[in-house]
């Protein structure tokens, strides 16, 4: 009862996206409600991975927008005619170029919103409507829970109480304009960072909003190198 992971590392491979959403027992057919306790219900037609990825909105690095173009050898703009200095190619060049070629079809604002998504500039949790919404409704969840069932859920509550919280602290603090600047003063104390050992990415720094202290120690598996994560 595990997830199995698949991963697709070429371009027409013959895999197809099949867009669908979750449907309750009581919106399915009635022969159907008895035997599952969830539906999935197919909202349009099968669309190639790539495709699909890119109307989603995912973000591409500019390697991965060239390794595609290997690929799909779609036309750019003319030596001098990008975006950039000179009228170099630029990233947005090569997100509007592949969008261009895939969605000839589609409107003007559809290309847009999906350069956009290539560009990283439509990632949700930029939005800060979304991730307070999104922490209030898990918040609610996590309260409407039996206490032994609450334990599974207990670190992406700590998370959407540090977002609510971050949100708190962005409405109550007052805008000042027209200060002068002044020295940037290093607030954690040198005691603290002399805690650390001295490997590379070990590092103690305070969070500004929440006014507490996050370690960062670099430590080894047999995988390689990760970070661990801890408050004080």
């Amino acid at each position: 009862m595990t997830p199995i992971w698949m991963f697709n590392e070429s371009i027409g491979a013959g895999w197809l996206h099949v867009p669908f959403q979750l449907r309750h027992p009581a919106q399915m057919p009635s022969d159907l409600r008895g035997e599952h306790v969830v539906g999935l219900e197919q909202t349009g037609p099968p669309e190639q991975l790539l495709n699909s990825a890119i109307r989603a909105g995912v973000f591409l690095t500019v390697p991965q927008l060239k390794s595609i173009h290997d690929i799909l050898k779609f036309n750019m703009p003319a030596p001098n005619g990008g975006h950039g200095k000179g009228g170099r190619w630029t990233k947005l060049d090569w997100a509007e170029c592949l969008v261009a070629h895939l969605f000839d079809n589609e409107s003007k604002e559809t290309q847009l919103d999906m350069v956009r998504g290539i560009m990283g500039q439509n990632w949700r949790h930029l939005d800060s409507n979304l991730c307070s919404k999104h922490s209030a409704d898990i918040i609610k969840a996590f309260n409407g829970l039996e206490g032994g069932d609450q334990k599974e859920f207990t670190k992406l509550m700590a998370v959407a109480m540090d977002e609510m919280c971050l949100k708190e602290k962005r409405e109550t603090k007052p805008r000042v304009e027209g200060t002068a600047k002044k020295e940037r003063q290093h607030e954690t104390p040198q005691l603290l960072q002399d805690l650390c050992p001295l490997m590379q990415g070990c590092r103690i720094s305070r969070h500004p909003a929440l006014k507490r202290y996050q370690g960062f120690y670099t430590t080894y598996n047999d995988a390689g190198a990760f970070c661990l994560f801890f408050l004080l």
